[in-house]
Parts: structure tokens; sequence; C-alpha cells
């Protein structure tokens, strides 16, 4: 049998919970600056770091953002369209296993206000390590709000293809989030080709960043500022 201390959750969810449930109701509003995570602690009676790990669970929720030097700030609503989710799934359509998960996410209440994009139809057809990619560049073009990625199996290069995929994945969100929020005053991406990098140009525009290629080929690269110089 489960005691009371077992069966509470922990700390830093309630400190979350009660935090996004301010935000929600409307006590902090966009733009709002939170209290500091000093002030946190004592108003909650835990330590920093249970308050860290809160505030960070609300920014990867996307209710906060964080500017360096300042503070940590309620965030600007996002609407139905920034809350898309792609699935890379090269093997949909192929097998029965994914079409019950993928309605099995969309049944959720909590997918109420979001969308799930399935790719378009120009790349089908060719093998499935084209296809997988070119989701990749697709969704990373459209500023998807995530990805659900079932990485390839059974296929010659999928090892490298997958590592590919991750790493396009991950940099673009973590560059778009650096320089978005204040962490860095610009940051630079991994050398492309010029169709990636125009894919990237648009990804940028579409977070009201500001993006130059640099460099020279096969080595051009783009770097992503807060605004032009």
């Amino acid at each position: 049998m489960l005691s009371r201390s077992d069966s509470a959750p922990p700390k830093y969810l309630r400190v979350y919970a009660a935090l996004r449930r301010d935000i929600e109701s409307g006590r902090w509003k966009e733009g709002d600056q939170l209290p500091s995570e000093l002030e946190l602690v004592r108003t909650f009676s835990v330590s920093r770091i249970t308050v860290t790990r809160a505030v960070r669970d609300l920014y990867q929720a996307g209710l906060v953002e964080r500017v360096a030097g300042s503070g940590t700030f309620v965030r600007q609503r996002r609407t139905a369209a920034a809350r898309s989710f792609g699935l890379l799934i090269p093997d949909l359509g192929e097998t029965e296993i994914f079409e019950p998960i993928c309605r099995g996410m969309m049944a959720s209440p909590l997918a109420r206000d979001c969308a799930l994009l399935w790719g378009g139809a120009a790349i089908e057809g060719s093998s499935k390590e084209a296809r997988a990619w070119g989701l990749c560049r697709q969704y990373i073009a459209r500023a998807v709000a995530g990805v659900f990625f079932a990485p390839l199996e059974l296929t010659a290069a999928k090892d490298a293809v997958n590592a590919r995929i991750l790493h396009a994945l991950d940099e673009a969100r973590e560059a778009i989030e650096a320089v978005a929020n204040g962490q860095k005053d610009e940051v630079e991406l991994s050398p492309q080709n010029a169709y990636v990098r125009r894919l990237q140009h648009q990804l940028v525009e579409r977070h009201e960043l500001t993006a130059r290629s640099t460099g020279k080929e096969p080595n051009r690269r783009l770097r992503i500022y807060t605004s032009a110089d």
C-alpha cells in the first residue's frame, strides 16, 4: 500500500501546476514578468532546484520565455496554426501499428488545439531515406511545434539518415530558441546545401529573426541574428 508521501506528486510538479494555473487564469498576462526564483522559493517553501525545474517545464510548454539579464516572462499565446505537429514516419500507410497510434493522439483532449501534419505528396515514390529527409525539411520550413519521429529501420542507410534528421531538427530548434530568448546574439548552423539553407531562411523569417549565408560552397552555412546589422 502506498503512503501519502509516496502518492503525492513531486514538489516541482506542484509548483509547475500552480504557476501554470496563474498564467492560464490571467493572473499573469502576456508580457508580465514572473517572480524571481528566490521569490518563488520563499512562496512555495521549496528548494531552488525545484523552482528551476518547474520554470524550465513552463518554458518547454511554451508558456514563458527567458530574457538574459532580465528574467522570465509570460509568452504570447500561440495560435492554433503554430501548434502543428509533424508526423515523420516513413512507414506510415505500410504497417498497421502507426494509424491507431495517430488516431489515439488526436483523440486526446490535449490535442484539441493542435493539428497533425502528414507531409506532402511531392516526395512519394522515392526511397524511404529520401522521404524521411524530405519530410524533415518540410517540417523545419513550416516551423512546426514538434515532430513525432519513428526512426528508419531495415534500410541500408538507416543509421546515417536517422542521425542526420535528428541533428537537423535539434539544431534548428536550439538555434531559434537561443536567439529568440536572448541567450545568444547569433548562432551559426552547420553547412547545408542551397535548398536546405533556403528552408532555414524561411524558418528564421517566421520567428521574425534575421539570417545571412556565409562561407563558400560546400561549407556555406546560415548565421541567425536577433536583428540585421
